[in-house]
């Protein structure tokens, strides 16, 4: 069983010179592990390491576990760091009302724009140019690009047009604006996990590729 003395290893999606990682999900959990005291080194890596084909995921001792939430709650069981400690019922529903408009509305959002508006892909596909082999970048991008249209359909995005999804994505972000209010945090003067949501979401759309 993997221990808080065992070293813990994040692999991340890359970034850029303005931004250590371009996933809001690896942005958050780097952040939430910063803000919790934990000691950690990063790899930078593409979906094709991962476990379940999604990013970030982490070794620590002998567990290999994707998926930034269950990741975040094996290192609070773990290290006995919880940044909600203290926070009433109604603030946890709250935080988790946030987080879901993030994680999943702003996500589909963003996923739309990079994959359905020409020049954004095309700003995407040379980032992602000097992480794939070129023996084999031209077959691999159309495969990244179909499955993301795969997801983006199944959610039903799609059927939207381009003035809908961008007022989409503005009405999330002036909710969670307004939530925040004049407040450094979403509770108050303390962080908790869900701004280190908040932030990997916004950084990555203020300084991502597209």
């Amino acid at each position: 069983m993997a221990t808080k003395n065992d070293a813990l290893k994040v692999y991340s999606m890359p970034g850029t010179a303005r931004i250590p990682s371009i996933s809001p999900f690896c942005m958050k959990l780097e952040t939430h592990l910063h803000m919790a005291g934990v000691r950690f080194e990063t790899e930078h890596v593409l979906f094709d390491r991962s476990p379940n084909g999604r990013l970030p995921f982490i070794e620590h001792g002998d567990v290999v576990m994707p998926e930034s939430e269950r990741i975040i709650r094996h290192v609070a069981r773990t290290w006995g760091v919880d940044l909600d400690a203290g926070l009433s019922g109604r603030e946890r529903h709250q935080s988790l009302l946030v987080r879901l408009s993030l994680e999943e509305t702003l996500r589909m959002v963003r996923t739309w724009e990079t994959f359905c508006i020409d020049e954004n892909f095309e700003r995407a596909r040379e980032y992602l140019r000097a992480f794939i082999p070129a023996s084999v970048f031209e077959m691999a991008i159309p495969q990244v690009k179909a499955r993301q249209l795969e997801k983006l359909d199944k959610h039903g995005i799609l059927e939207l047009s381009r003035d809908e999804v961008e007022a989409l994505g503005c009405a999330v972000v002036d909710a969670v604006a307004d939530a925040l209010g004049a407040r450094p945090f979403l509770h108050g003067d303390r962080p908790t996990g869900v701004d280190a949501v908040i932030y990997g979401f916004l950084a990555t759309e203020v300084r991502g590729v597209v």
